[in-house]
């Protein structure tokens, strides 16, 4: 097996696992997510689908090496800060413009720490002439890096939609990320 495909295997194997342990004591953590405004749950739902991507997340990293995590860790501090901030939000509860304020400082902390910046659109127009962003670089890039937090948070309000999008999203990206060994496409 490709040794992307296997952590990406494991990543889903542990995220799944954790989500059916994790679920049993969900309502001793605290973490119950309860009916009510945009959500279409009748009963309260175990909110334990971030630690459980989280720890899933960890393994496939894990498998992958130090290499990886090294290049990766201005995503993992950011993507560590948004679920802590994602388990009070659900425990307790946080202001929208607190989470917005969050969510935009981590994607400014990904751009300076890991380089993941939106610096152009590719050959979106014509096919041929790559649009670049120049000064809208930061801008647009703290602009989706919300957009998207934010998207998959609203896809939230049924029970496991947002764990599986994620799940779904993770392995595409190590299916597509390459066939490689150890030293693999993010080498």
């Amino acid at each position: 097996m490709p040794f992307l495909l296997t952590a990406a295997m494991l990543a889903l194997t542990t995220t799944w696992v954790a989500t059916q342990v994790l679920r049993r004591f969900a309502g001793t953590l605290g973490l119950l997510d309860h009916p009510g405004g945009h959500k279409q749950h009748a009963d309260p739902v175990p909110a334990v689908g971030g630690i459980a991507i989280a720890l899933g997340l960890a393994v496939g990293l894990a498998w992958l090496g130090g290499a990886v995590v090294a290049k990766l860790c201005g995503v993992l501090v950011g993507a560590a800060v948004l679920l802590l901030v994602g388990l009070i939000d659900d425990r307790r509860g946080l202001s929208p413009r607190l989470r917005f304020v969050v969510q935009a400082l981590v994607a400014v902390v990904m751009g300076v720490a890991a380089g993941v910046l939106l610096g152009d659109f590719g050959t979106l127009l014509d096919g041929q002439t790559v649009l670049t962003l120049g000064w809208l670089t930061w801008p647009a890039t703290v602009f989706c890096v919300v957009g998207l937090i934010n998207a998959c948070n609203m896809s939230d309000g049924h029970d496991g939609v947002a764990a599986s999008q994620v799940a779904l999203a993770l392995l595409a990206a190590g299916l597509l990320g390459g066939w490689g060994g150890p030293a693999g496409p993010l080498a």
